[in-house]
């Protein structure tokens, strides 16, 4: 169960560049999302925003403003409201247990991916429902597509070729992968008119980011 073009930008010696405004993520709804949606959280637990200004974009975590003993319970979530590749598998994505797109997953090796697959698939679609979707105010917390662009996926080939043999293995591998991810997307959602996915390279570059890093 499972519960990336790089930023760029060309230096003029004879041009000053202004430094660019952070990308801020949506996390004004978020504390009232979760308190609606049955999240507890321990008194002593914070949200905080990342200060590095270095960083294109907010980075958020959760920190603890006073110790607590071992064992303690911090954090809790309903078990609904938790996006289980289990569940998305043997439900949403049963009926397409023998569909072409999945079986040619399978055929060129890549079955221990089906449980990313699945939530990239279900992130995708959840986004597509807008606010009608349980997790809208949860999707629109995470970071931005513009952040997917600084995965190592988007090295041109002078970037990759300084890259350690193994570490290029990884990144070839990586690339493959989300080429048939997106294929198993075109062809389950060109079976599923009414999925309403966006199958724009940015959005699913997007998810399957949020995939991989989360």
């Amino acid at each position: 169960d499972s519960y990336l073009h790089a930023s760029r930008q060309n230096f003029d010696s004879e041009q000053t560049t202004q430094p660019q405004q952070r990308r801020r993520r949506e996390m004004s709804t978020l504390a009232q999302w979760v308190s609606e949606h049955g999240v507890k959280f321990h008194e002593h637990i914070q949200l905080t925003s990342n200060n590095d200004e270095t960083n294109e974009e907010e980075d958020w975590s959760m920190e603890l403003t006073q110790s607590c003993t071992r064992g303690t319970t911090l954090l809790t979530v309903p078990k609904s409201l938790v996006l289980s590749s289990n569940h998305i598998l043997t439900n949403e994505l049963a009926q397409l247990s023998s569909s072409p797109s999945l079986k040619n997953m399978l055929l060129q090796g890549y079955e221990q991916h089906l449980p990313e697959f699945s939530l990239l698939y279900k992130l995708l679609l959840e986004k597509s429902k807008q606010s009608s979707s349980t997790w809208y105010n949860w999707i629109l917390s995470l970071p931005t597509a513009a952040s997917s662009t600084s995965s190592t996926l988007y090295m041109n080939d002078v970037e990759s070729s300084c890259l350690p043999s193994f570490a290029l293995s990884l990144l070839q591998y990586e690339r493959e992968k989300l080429h048939v991810f997106r294929d198993a997307l075109y062809q389950i959602c060109n079976s599923n008119s009414n999925s309403g996915i966006d199958l724009d390279d940015e959005s699913i570059e997007w998810a399957y980011y949020i995939v991989t890093t989360r």
